[in-house]
């Protein structure tokens, strides 16, 4: 395992980090998605970029009486794009491409949309997924001493030689924690060829837990996600080795 000190990355390469929540009972006809959406467009300045219509049929639960009524998936972005929201029936998604700093900053903005749901009805969390799309150059020679996840073919030649060079590459695995059987991860690597015998690697981590119900309150959503947020770091450090050397990954941040 990588020391504290080894993960401390000055530039980290995540270029886009997405949460998406899935509820149990999110909106009904009293909390409608457009009402949720209504609030998150006037108060943090989202545009809406797209709707998809559709219908759901509400039961009373007093009086069994069974009620159809049109609902919107609703898609809104901020001014400089960087920021996104999904709100759909029972699920809550948000895309952030501005540049990371921390996962704690990254929270706070999530809390602030999340605060603004009526958090006092009885809802569920059913799923909670945290992904990380990191994105990063390496030189084709560097594959080999920094890449633990390596396509299995050989390129070179019995004098060592490079015989051919990948041109792409792409490969997917779904993990399942030790510790926590309801948590996991999808990850997806993909390498592209790039001018000057760089490799363009994408390397996206999509984390995930699945609840049995006990989460109902945004604390505890926080502490699902830091969990999956390290256990993503462990993913992340424990397959790239001499991460120290990789000088992207060290230069102070723009």
């Amino acid at each position: 395992m990588k020391s504290i000190k080894e993960r401390k990355l000055n530039n980290p390469p995540i270029k886009n980090v997405v949460l998406a929540i899935t509820f149990d009972n999110l909106f009904d006809e009293n909390h409608t998605v457009n009402d949720f959406a209504e609030k998150i467009k006037n108060e943090f300045n989202f545009t809406p970029t797209d709707t998809m219509g559709g219908f759901e049929v509400f039961i009373n639960k007093k009086t069994g009486v069974q009620n159809v009524k049109s609902i919107d998936n609703v898609f809104l972005q901020s001014k400089d794009k960087n920021q996104s929201v999904s709100i759909e029936l029972n699920k809550l998604w948000y895309s952030d491409k501005s540049k990371y700093t921390n996962f704690k900053n990254f929270s706070d903005k999530i809390y602030k949309i999340y605060s603004r749901l009526n958090v006092e009805k009885d809802f569920q969390v059913r799923e909670i997924g945290l992904k990380y799309v990191n994105v990063f150059n390496l030189s084709f020679d560097e594959l080999d001493e920094h890449m633990e996840i390596l396509p299995i073919f050989n390129t070179k030649s019995e004098d060592n030689s490079f015989y051919a060079l990948i041109k792409t590459y792409s490969n997917s695995i779904n993990i399942v924690s030790t510790e926590d059987k309801k948590m996991g991860a999808i990850i997806t690597i993909s390498f592209k060829a790039m001018p000057n015998q760089q490799m363009k690697i994408d390397f996206i981590i999509d984390t995930y837990y699945k609840s049995d119900g006990n989460i109902k309150s945004f604390s505890e959503i926080y502490k699902k996600c830091d969990a999956l947020r390290e256990f993503k770091n462990e993913v992340f450090y424990e397959n790239i080795f001499h991460i120290g050397s990789i000088k992207e990954f060290h230069n102070a941040s723009k």
